[in-house]
């Protein structure tokens, strides 16, 4: 269940790296490499290219060492060169020990002992490598989720690598508009992500197949409407206001994540990025608008959302399995010594009074036998639950087992629980649920902590319930209790 968590979470922050909008590559480059070093405990990461046998690196986490970013290397004489001769994740946890390794030029050099690399592939072509390394020999071994991780992590900067090559070939595009019709008809039309013109008004004036495609259109059914006819109406705001900004000119572009209603009539996300032409005179001649359908990536945060979600479910069910007792519905004898030490650590340097007790049900055997174990079951749970609803606020009670309860009353002296255990046994006695008048027999200590002093429960324990056997020898229904006032705690 941890390992399941811990691999959620890095999925997730693999996910908020990708979908931040840094002000440049770079810095998601490197956002990407810290949540790598993290995951994986290593002190070096690399993103390279590789062009023949070139190693040229493209970002280095962290910055400032030996190896930096633009450094170039001859690819013979780095590790990388087995990712790229055999096109798949590589990783060792001690290099000092491996024949495959040990006398490579990097070891000799470095002596990196761990490494992992997974290759990076933009238009299904092997573009360069993402690596973690470190001169620490590594202890554990790399699981099968580190491989799952890093070949995320691998295809996430593919498809960003993919994705800048694609705006950088749209803004050439963009600047070519003015001076090449011919060429923007061609490149408009067969353009791999969804791209339109759009009049002022919000017409829909040009569209490429590969929007219609996308949507499901024809683009003439496009071409009879605006975008804001399927456009998500709690999308529709925020973009208006986007469109207003750019044509008074405050920004240069815009980028907004937001929802298209497709032919299907289910509504698809997909990241817009717009621009503008403008006549001479300066109106507005036409928008620009760059589609990419990022409907997948926001199913796989609604995934995680509800994967997170499920697990902090699960993981409370499991604490009350743990902490609770499965047949009155309070605490067990678990959660109470989970009570006890915080309580202590508490009182570790503010010593003040506080009183521990034992209740017992008196002649439970018998009541069992006479009546049956469910009458019993159902005499332990009413009495569980008032001994919860009588107490304090701040004290504490929990089955300890069998037929007894142990309770914790914080900033509690003798004579504070004296009147709270006796508060206890006469809410008891008075229920009349019962085919018979039950009763609880309670011994109880007060304990005067001293600064710096060691409190153990075993011994508090063996004095309440010391005290609880007297209670029971005189007669039972009635508390006896005695202060350790005056002893060594």
């Amino acid at each position: 269940m941890k390992e399941s968590k811990i691999n959620i979470n890095r999925i997730h922050f693999l996910y908020e790296a990708l979908a931040r909008r840094h002000a440049s590559p770079e810095d998601t480059y490197h956002a990407i490499l810290d949540q790598g070093l993290k995951a994986f405990n290593l002190s070096l990461g690399i993103i390279s290219q590789i062009e023949g046998e070139r190693y040229s690196l493209l970002a280095v986490s962290p910055a400032g060492g030996d190896i930096s970013t633009g450094m170039v290397f001859e690819l013979k004489n780095t590790y990388c060169l087995r990712v790229v001769n055999e096109r798949r994740i590589i990783s060792v946890q001690h290099a000092g020990e491996h024949p495959d390794f040990n006398t490579h030029p990097v070891y000799t050099g470095m002596r990196l002992e761990s490494y992992i690399s997974a290759p990076i592939w933009v238009k299904d072509e092997l573009w360069g490598t993402l690596n973690f390394s470190s001169t620490q020999i590594r202890t554990i071994c790399f699981s099968e989720d580190d491989y799952e991780f890093i070949s995320l992590m691998a295809e996430g900067v593919g498809s960003l690598i993919e994705m800048n090559l694609l705006i950088s070939e749209n803004e050439m595009i963009i600047s070519a508009l003015r001076k090449n019709n011919d060429i923007l008809e061609g490149v408009f039309k067969n353009s791999t992500i969804g791209m339109a013109l759009v009049a002022p008004s919000g017409q829909w004036m040009k569209v490429n197949s590969s929007l219609t495609h996308m949507l499901g259109y024809t683009e003439k059914y496009l071409l009879s409407i605006n975008f804001q006819n399927i456009t998500h109406p709690d999308d529709l705001s925020t973009d208006l206001k986007q469109l207003e900004a750019l044509s008074r000119g405050d920004i240069p572009f815009y980028q907004l994540e937001k929802r298209y209603r497709a032919a299907s009539g289910q509504y698809i996300w997909i990241l817009l990025s717009v621009s503008l032409v403008r006549e001479d005179n300066g109106n507005v001649k036409y928008y620009i608008a760059q589609i990419q359908s990022i409907d997948e990536r926001k199913r796989m945060e609604v995934e995680l959302k509800t994967q997170k979600e499920e697990l902090h479910k699960l993981n409370i069910i499991l604490e009350h399995m743990v902490t609770e007792d499965s047949l009155t519905e309070i605490a067990n004898r678990r959660k109470f010594m989970l009570w006890f030490e915080s309580e202590m650590s508490r009182m570790a340097n503010h010593p003040v009074p506080f009183s521990l007790a034992i209740a017992d049900i008196d002649f439970f055997k018998l009541y069992n036998d006479s009546y049956g174990h469910q009458e019993g079951d159902f005499a332990l749970k009413n009495i569980a639950r008032e001994l919860s609803d009588t107490l304090r606020s701040q004290d504490k009670v929990a089955r300890f087992g069998g037929e007894e309860f142990i309770m914790l009353f914080p900033e509690t002296d003798e004579k504070g629980c004296f009147l709270v255990c006796e508060r206890l046994r006469k809410s008891v006695e008075n229920l009349t649920l019962f085919r018979r008048k039950v009763t609880i027999s309670i011994g109880a200590v007060t304990c005067h902590p001293k600064e710096g002093g060691r409190i153990h429960f075993d011994d508090l324990l063996k004095v309440a319930d010391s005290k609880l056997y007297e209670a029971k020898r005189c007669g039972r229904n009635q508390v006896k209790i005695v202060s350790l006032e005056d002893q060594e705690n």
